[in-house]
């Protein structure tokens, strides 16, 4: 061979090795570049969070050998695996997937977490309880239910773990002293509104206001407050119940008519909610009847009251007006917003022993508490409280005062844990120090089954801290006009 060949032979080979290498480098700065270093960002909680940040690693993905843990749902040991997808997106949609199954992925996720000793899988599984964690303080409950011919009782105990919030019965023995014909409900990332309907079909319940929150009771006996046209938002239902048209004449002043027109609704939370106010008046942003009348109120003093003291349920109303021409016979559209302030955190003390306890102070979320005394009058036991509030804090001191049961922010507890009810109260302010009395006893309801709390160890003050504002949406169409 020449040299002119050979030197023609290597050129040529030197070509080929050159043009291989910048292939193999734009194929892995492409791959690079589909696995971005920051993930979108999402909502954060209302706190700070030690929990590892919900972007993927940096640098190229590639697919992990890791597995779920063997007794993992197959639907959900497939999501799993994909948060090891070598593609960024399709780690994001199994990640959101996993995140809309809420509570009903929590097991499988931790299960998987605790048997695996890959890094980065168990990174993105802890993103995604930290992510269902958040969503669980104040957002919609995602409800996975796979039942098979369950009772009641089953039914509201699988369903009670998952909302991280207890449901019971109005009556304690009402499992007991009722029929209910058992049922299967399976549900995939539905709402709790929505599966409690479902419940209302199946088992013939509904819930109600009741005393320290709702409660469950059979159909018929909750005055029908869950059986009127629905709307479910997040983590509320709001109900219609009634439409009420009346006219007035006003003989004793001219002869003057007056129109009331209005719908009443009644809204509810989620039983994990702590609702520290809710607006008394939908805020309306369209209403009109199917004559095209528009039926929104002009030149009306607004009503933007709140109620406090939410238990789970409460009443409110939409002001409309009455076409004086060619009124239509259904509210063809009512839209609008209710304001609600939920509580997302809060500051606690507790006074131990509090019978033996006399004019104790507390500072305690901008309030200073006074412990006067804890008297016992039989099974009743008063406690006198002195509250040095600023003006401002009034409707925050009256959420307070005016929560019940369990739940409550004034909590007299003995020492198996078991709650006093706080039955009756009395409230005089001079000059933004309320004096406070407070009577709690072991069982307003008279429930036979319920154990009577022993001597009260602690007296427990809860304060809220940090709050969220937030608007529920509600919208019905097709209401019947009287």
């Amino acid at each position: 061979m020449s040299a002119a060949v050979a030197y023609g032979l290597a050129s040529a080979l030197a070509s080929a090795l050159a043009c291989a290498l910048s292939v193999a480098l734009l194929m892995n700065a492409a791959a690079y570049a589909e696995s971005p270093s920051t993930a979108p960002s999402t909502a954060l909680s209302s706190g700070p969070s030690t929990a590892p940040s919900s972007g993927p690693s940096s640098g190229p993905s590639t697919q992990s050998s890791a597995l779920p843990a063997a007794n993992v749902a197959p639907e959900i040991s497939a999501l799993i695996v994909r948060l090891t997808d070598p593609a960024w997106k399709e780690r994001q949609k199994a990640q959101d997937a996993l995140v809309a199954m809420g509570n009903g992925a929590v097991t499988a996720l931790q299960s998987s977490l605790n048997d695996n000793p890959d890094s980065e899988l168990r990174h993105r599984i802890q993103t995604v309880l930290v992510k269902i964690e958040q969503i669980g303080e104040t957002g919609a409950s995602s409800i996975t239910l796979d039942l098979n011919d369950v009772s009641p009782q089953q039914f509201f105990s699988e369903l009670s773990k998952q909302i991280r919030a207890e449901l019971l019965p109005a009556q304690e023995n009402l499992w007991d002293n009722n029929t209910f014909a058992k049922q299967s409900i399976k549900v995939q990332s539905a709402s709790f509104w929505e599966v409690m309907k479902l419940a209302q079909e199946k088992f013939g319940i509904e819930v109600v206001q009741w005393g320290d929150g709702i409660r469950i009771v059979p159909n018929g006996q909750g005055g029908g407050t869950m059986r009127g046209p629905s709307a479910v938002s997040g983590p509320f239902m709001v109900v219609a119940q009634r439409v009420h048209r009346a006219q007035t004449i006003d003989l004793a002043n001219g002869g003057g008519t007056q129109n009331e027109f209005h719908v009443q609704f009644m809204g509810f939370a989620e039983p994990k909610l702590r609702l520290l106010q809710a607006g008394s008046e939908l805020q309306l942003d369209e209403a009109t009847d199917d004559n095209g009348n528009s039926l929104i109120l002009t030149n009306a003093p607004a009503h933007n009251g709140y109620a406090s003291g939410i238990n789970g349920a409460w009443n409110f109303t939409a002001r409309i007006r009455y076409p004086e021409q060619n009124p239509g016979r259904k509210i063809a559209r009512l839209k609008g917003r209710l304001p609600v302030i939920l509580q997302t955190g809060y500051e606690s003390i507790d006074i131990e022993d509090p019978l033996s306890q006399k004019n104790v102070v507390k500072n305690l979320g901008g309030m200073k508490f006074v412990m006067k005394e804890l008297l016992r009058n039989n099974d009743r036991f008063t406690l006198k409280l002195a509250i040095h509030v600023n003006p401002e804090m009034h409707a925050r001191l009256q959420g307070i005062l005016n929560n019940n049961g369990n739940n409550a922010d004034l909590r007299l507890i003995d020492d198996t844990g078991q709650t006093y009810f706080a039955q009756s109260r009395g409230t005089n302010n001079v000059n933004n120090v309320f004096d406070v009395t407070i009577d709690f006893v072991s069982d307003p309801y008279r429930r036979s089954n319920r154990k009577t709390p022993g001597q009260p160890v602690k007296l427990t003050i809860r304060v809220p801290t940090e709050t969220k504002n937030v608007s529920i949406p509600v919208e019905f169409n097709d209401l019947p006009i009287p």
